[in-house]
């Protein structure tokens, strides 16, 4: 029998986060592992420029997506606009798409599209009285509050998909791991709720059907089919959102939001940048060395 006071015959420590290790302490802190936070100092981590611009680009590309949302929604509840040849003009833009890219639909994405369209058919006139009783400035207060939120979701989902994470494995060495515990369904369920709840202020069920079909269209479907952030789908984007702005709220808006685009897509990844590379803690936190996640065993 091994006695495990004796020096040199207890088991190996191991980094075991979800199991006892009855012959250490809670408290016990391996000499390895100090060791190992003493020289964290001289971890250095590299951040390409190019890297951080193109997510501030993608992420730009999604707020112009947004801005559809409100743009379909003033169409048909100011403006008065034929909700039915709004929605054919997605329809077909998506089709297009589709077709460029899959050369033909799959069986499987027909019958998911017949479903799509059935449920939002089925749903439209329960979403038309959904809010009724609740005043419109509070759906505009509850919406703005919405989209910021989506907005943010959003922007973690980009980065989740890019970070890397660096942790310390059982010989006390350094590896980077993918965070991936980032939901990618929150900020679809966020925008289906700030549709639901602006729908409740269109006129007519049609409305309501025509609004939710191009919101999903533009939003859900149309970012999967292409790169929303290259050169010819942003410029076409920033035309549409440009000439909105310009017409519901006049030149001098279309200039601050011509200014916010400039320092949203050129000033600020090189802060960004400066500030990660001068200024940032160059040793990784003491929490990122540990997966609090995902049960650690060997």
């Amino acid at each position: 029998m091994v006695d495990s006071n004796v020096p040199g015959t207890r088991t190996p420590w191991r980094r075991l986060l979800w199991l006892k290790q009855d012959e250490y302490p809670d408290n016990y802190t391996d000499p390895g592992f100090t060791e190992y936070m003493k020289n964290l100092k001289e971890i250095d981590f590299d951040y390409d420029y190019d890297r951080i611009r193109t997510d501030f680009l993608k992420f730009y590309s999604l707020i112009l997506n947004t801005c559809f949302v409100f743009i379909t929604f003033s169409g048909m509840y100011e403006y008065d606009y034929d909700p039915k040849l709004m929605s054919l003009i997605s329809t077909l833009t998506i089709c297009g798409f589709s077709l460029l890219k899959y050369h033909k639909l799959s069986n499987k994405q027909m019958k998911s599209s017949v479903i799509i369209i059935f449920t939002i058919l089925t749903l439209s006139p329960v979403l038309k009285s959904l809010s009724q009783t609740t005043s419109t400035d509070s759906i505009w207060v509850i919406s703005f509050w919405l989209t910021i939120y989506y907005l943010f979701s959003v922007f973690k989902s980009i980065t989740s998909d890019s970070k890397m994470v660096t942790m310390m494995t059982t010989t006390n060495k350094i590896k980077k791991v993918r965070n991936i515990t980032y939901s990618k369904n929150l900020p679809t369920n966020i925008l289906l709720a700030n549709v639901a709840m602006l729908s409740s202020r269109l006129p007519t069920t049609t409305h309501v059907f025509c609004f939710l079909l191009i919101c999903i269209e533009i939003n859900i479907i149309l970012p999967k089919l292409l790169d929303i952030s290259k050169f010819t789908v942003s410029l076409v984007s920033n035309l549409i959102v440009y000439t909105y702005i310009n017409i519901s709220w006049g030149f001098s808006s279309m200039i601050i939001f011509g200014i916010f685009t400039i320092l949203f897509t050129n000033v600020l990844p090189r802060v960004f940048w400066y500030w990660e590379t001068h200024y940032k803690c160059k040793t990784p936190e003491i929490l990122s060395l540990w997966d609090t996640k995902t049960p650690i065993l060997t």
